[in-house]
C-alpha cells in the first residue's frame, strides 16, 4: 500500500487500514506520547517521492516504552516486545505498527536529539512530527542485507536535502563507523553526478583525510564489522573466528540479544 499517498495528510483516512494507522496516532498523541513519523512517510515529507509500503514505522525513546504499549493495550490493541534491543509491535485483526527504539545491529538508538530536530507535520488527520532527515540518513545507512537495502533511500534523502543538512552532526552521528556515511557519499557522486557538489568540501575532505591516516595504522585484531550492515551475510566470518563488531567494545549488542536476531533469520525463511 502506499501510506503517504492514499491519504490525505489533512483528512481522517476511510480506508480500515489506514484508519488504525490513524487510531494509533491519535491514542499516542492523546495520551502525550512522544513518537516520531518514520518508514516511507518520513521520505515522503523530506523528498516527495512515495513508494509501496505495509505498515507505518513509529519510532520512540526507549525510555517511553513500557508508556507507549500500556497505552495503546488500553485502547483495545496487542501489544508485544519482538526484539528487545529494538523493536516492539502493536496489532489489531491483522494490521500492526512497529515502534522502534534502535536499530537491529543496536548502532542507531533513538535518543533526545532526534526529538529536538524533528520537523513538524500532519498525517492521517493528525499531528505529528517527522524523523529529522539526519538521523534518518544515519539509521537508514546501516541497512544493507540481501532483501533489503536502503542505500537508494540515503541517496534520494541526499538529493533533496544535501544542501541544508546539519552536516557536522550527521557526521557525529557516526562516531567511529564514519566509513559507513563516506561510501554512501562517494556513492552519491556516482548515481547523480550534477549533484555531487552539494556535499560541502569540508565534509568530504574530513572523512578522506580520516581514511588516508586510518589505512596508514596497523590493525591486528581479527574484527568483523559488517554484521552491522547484515545480520546475515557476514555470519560466516564470526563463524570462522572473527569478532562480532556489534558486541562490546565495538558495538551495544548483549550477546543475547545478537543470538535472538540471528534466530529470526531462519524464522523469517520459514
Amino acid at each position: 500500500m502506499r501510506l503517504a499517498s492514499r491519504a490525505s495528510p489533512e483528512r481522517p483516512p476511510e480506508d480500515p487500514e489506514l484508519a488504525f494507522y490513524a487510531k494509533v496516532i491519535r491514542t499516542l498523541n492523546r495520551a502525550h506520547v512522544p513518537f516520531l513519523v518514520a518508514g516511507a512517510a518520513v521520505l515522503q515529507h523530506h523528498t516527495g517521492l512515495c513508494r509501496d509500503t505495509k505498515d507505518l514505522d513509529l519510532f520512540i525513546h526507549e525510555r517511553d516504552l513500557e508508556r507507549a504499549l500500556s497505552t495503546l493495550e488500553a485502547s483495545g490493541l496487542e501489544t508485544e516486545v519482538a526484539f528487545p534491543h529494538w523493536l516492539a509491535k502493536a496489532h489489531e485483526h491483522g494490521k500492526f505498527v512497529d515502534l522502534i527504539y534502535n536499530s537491529g545491529n543496536g548502532a542507531t538508538p533513538v535518543d533526545d536529539l532526534w526529538f529536538e530536530h524533528a520537523s513538524p507535520g500532519t498525517l492521517l488527520g493528525e499531528p505529528v512530527s517527522f524523523c529529522p532527515v539526519e538521523e534518518t540518513i544515519w539509521s537508514k545507512s546501516f541497512v544493507q542485507e540481501r532483501e533489503r537495502y536502503d542505500g537508494a533511500d540515503v541517496a534520494h534523502l541526499l538529493a533533496a536535502r544535501a544542501k541544508d543538512l546539519d552536516w557536522k552532526r550527521l557526521v557525529w552521528r557516526y562516531g567511529r563507523f564514519w566509513r559507513v556515511l563516506l561510501s554512501h557519499l562517494v556513492l552519491f557522486g556516482f548515481i547523480y553526478p550534477d549533484l555531487a557538489r552539494n556535499v560541502p568540501d569540508d565534509v568530504m575532505d574530513e572523512l578522506l583525510e580520516r581514511l588516508r591516516v586510518e589505512r596508514q595504522i596497523v590493525t591486528r585484531e581479527r574484527l568483523c564489522l559488517g554484521t552491522l550492515l547484515s545480520r546475515e551475510q557476514y555470519l560466516v566470518d564470526i563463524e570462522a573466528g572473527r569478532r562480532d563488531g556489534r558486541l562490546p567494545p565495538t558495538g551495544r549488542m548483549h550477546p543475547v540479544d545478537v543470538a535472538a536476531w540471528t534466530a529470526a533469520i531462519h524464522r523469517r525463511e520459514e
